[in-house]
């Protein structure tokens, strides 16, 4: 038997599981295809958007949709879990044009405490900063590091 699991005869089993490897190897590549699409759309940046109340530039309907489903419900590294983005911190993503995967990674490095407001953490993922209050889940701001 070998690798068969049991007293299987050794000539059809390779005609007999060709088929079968095959069809499981494209459905582990399917599987693989669709979650690097999801996270290459996470990191697409934003490409929808609106005017907030001043006339700024903010993130529309759909693109805020597309930020909440992929960050409400993540936990920060240290366990914080995201209900909410505030107004501000949509109207910086579209302005600075930070992608939904840019946030959710910066929220998996380690925090440091902001000096600006202590009941708020930053997240800092290379030139990105996101900006998560502690107490309430809620993502303040996002920015590039370099004060942009």
């Amino acid at each position: 038997g070998g690798f068969g699991g049991g007293g299987e005869p050794k000539v059809p089993e390779e005609s007999g599981n060709t088929a079968s490897s095959l069809a499981s190897s494209a459905k582990t590549l399917t599987n693989s295809a669709s979650s690097a699409a999801s996270v290459a759309a996470a990191y697409e940046k934003p490409r929808g958007f609106a005017k907030n109340r001043n006339g700024e530039k903010t993130l529309d309907k759909v693109e805020r949709k597309r930020y909440d489903n992929l960050l409400l419900g993540e936990k920060t590294s240290n366990g914080v879990t995201i209900k909410s983005l505030s107004e501000h911190a949509y109207d910086r993503a579209a302005q600075r044009e930070l992608s939904p995967g840019q946030i959710k990674q910066a929220l998996q490095q380690p925090p440091k405490q902001s000096i600006k407001d202590p009941s708020c953490l930053e997240f800092d993922s290379g030139k990105v900063r996101v900006v998560v209050n502690q107490n309430t889940g809620n993502i303040v701001s996002v920015m590039w590091k370099n004060g942009v």
